[in-house]
């Protein structure tokens, strides 16, 4: 078993995704900044150059709204998890993008044990010592490609994750930063993990990434007034403690992102302690669902589990 530590991002940027990870219909009050007139709308914003539009592959519209070359994107992807043009994080891309799926969608499998929990956006530090997980790491090391984490073997869901930076250690042991990018589930019913042959046990499933489901135009409505509720009670929580709770929750959870954004709702997931599992939220395709049930959380002021910790 390899130790894990979870903990989110320190950006410089706001933490606000004003495009979200999802295509923009999952975010009714997406505003992502428009390309000025210096700029034609055919003229890839990074490199300058006209985009290829015989070829609907050479062009990439990210979740915040704005076309860029695919080769631009990608190296872009290769460094940094924000948009080139407006900063906004593009966890989506990064998952799809720049740290894709093997080809055939079979995922390298982390198992850890049944308590684990992560949310997308969060980071998640593993010292890796494992002969199978050691060749899954440097494998995805190798090729730029994400490896599921998941939470007990029979599971089939888990999330994406990305090697940010790592560190081999003279043992032979490696200490890597992965960021969590997206949710993952088995690519059909009858998906089960298979062990690769002469990896001391290493298995892989086939697998997808999770999204959320499309909002209807009411739903949508129906999400701001009810994010709008949430940011209320999770102000009133924030009033209510001290600078160093303040400063324990900014330092292990990350920044309070805006209640526009995507990753709101799992911000609250991740950070609010539930006496209910919260594995089966984190994997609901419904984004009210999602934010509802944080809500009940902060309306029964269920405490901070970062602030439990440390008590």
């Amino acid at each position: 078993m390899a130790g894990v530590w979870i903990r989110r991002p320190a950006v410089k940027e706001p933490f606000d995704i004003r495009g979200s990870a999802q295509p923009d219909n999952h975010n009714p009050t997406a505003a992502g900044m428009q390309l000025g007139d210096a700029s034609s709308k055919f003229d890839c914003p990074v490199c300058l150059e006209s985009f290829n539009e015989s070829d609907p592959n050479a062009v990439y519209t990210t979740s915040c709204g704005h076309k860029i070359c695919r080769t631009c994107l990608d190296k872009c992807l290769q460094t940094s998890m924000a948009c080139p043009i407006c900063r906004n994080v593009l966890l989506n891309e990064k998952a799809q993008l720049g740290f894709p799926f093997r080809e055939d969608n079979m995922l390298g499998l982390f198992i850890l044990n049944p308590s684990f929990f992560a949310v997308p956006g969060s980071t998640v530090l593993l010292r890796v010592f494992e002969p199978r997980y050691l060749i899954l790491v440097k494998r995805c090391i190798r090729d730029g490609t994400c490896f599921g984490l998941q939470a007990g073997f029979r599971s089939r869901r888990g999330v994406l994750i990305a090697i940010k930076r790592h560190r081999e250690l003279p043992e032979g042991h490696i200490i890597m930063e992965g960021l969590v990018v997206a949710r993952y589930e088995a690519f059909d019913g009858s998906c089960e993990p298979v062990e690769e042959p002469d990896t001391f046990g290493l298995y892989r499933m086939r697998s997808r990434i999770l999204v959320d489901r499309e909002l209807s135009s009411g739903d949508q409505e129906t999400m701001l007034n009810l994010n709008r509720r949430a940011d209320e009670l999770l102000q009133e929580r924030f009033n209510e403690l001290s600078r160093y709770e303040k400063d324990v929750i900014g330092k292990i959870c990350g920044s309070r992102p805006s209640s526009s954004s995507y990753e709101f709702s799992f911000w609250l997931l991740g950070a609010l302690y539930s006496p209910e599992s919260k594995a089966d939220m984190l994997f609901n395709p419904n984004a009210v669902d999602r934010i509802t049930f944080c809500i009940k959380l902060l309306e029964e002021n269920q405490p901070f589990e970062c602030l439990l910790e440390n008590q």
